[in-house]
């Protein structure tokens, strides 16, 4: 991603959403976190790309990857991290089930700044649409806080609870 809030870097930028078998929770704090971790940086490394943007929630996460010029396979990537992350995962004893992903995954293409800039807001809003927090900056396993370091957001961004507006006396209210 480049340095500033101008967009995407070159390469392909594409957004993300993939869902556990039934929305079981497997992807919550802990072993499941840690293993998708290790998923992404294995697959990462073999086959680069950049993650953008990412918010794993305990049922689904949302991402978006910048690819490398004349690069085109998410669905490859996504494949490796995915079993990666099932055999992993079956060697905890967790295994609630066989399947553990849905088998398909949505995918979008994005199409300059505005609409990269809408999908990284929305990355970061999930865990507040869903109820887990207050604020985007609450909920741990999201890169919003490096958003924010980087002056992209400030830390009480898209907060359902926003700072309290400063008390009034009746004095001040009748000055204006």
């Amino acid at each position: 991603m480049s340095h500033d809030r101008h967009g995407p870097a070159a390469g392909s930028c594409h957004f993300f959403t993939l869902a556990t078998h039934h929305r079981r929770p497997v992807l919550s704090l802990g072993d499941g976190l840690f293993i998708l971790r290790r998923a992404l940086a294995d697959v990462m490394s073999q086959r680069p790309f950049t993650l953008d943007a990412l918010v794993v929630l305990p049922d689904h996460l949302h991402c978006i990857w910048t690819l490398p010029d004349g690069d085109t396979d998410c669905a490859g990537r996504w494949g490796a991290i995915k079993s990666k992350f099932s055999c992993q995962y079956r060697r905890t004893g967790r295994m609630p089930q066989r399947q553990l992903w849905e088998p398909h995954f949505q995918a979008r293409r994005l199409r300059g700044e505005a609409d990269y800039w809408k999908h990284v807001d929305y990355i970061h809003l999930d865990p507040v649409k869903h109820g887990y927090v207050q604020a985007p900056m609450d909920w741990l396993p999201s890169s919003f806080p490096q958003f924010v370091d980087r002056g992209w957001y400030t830390a009480t961004w898209g907060s359902r609870n926003p700072a309290p507006a400063p008390v009034t006396t009746a004095k001040d209210e009748r000055r204006s």
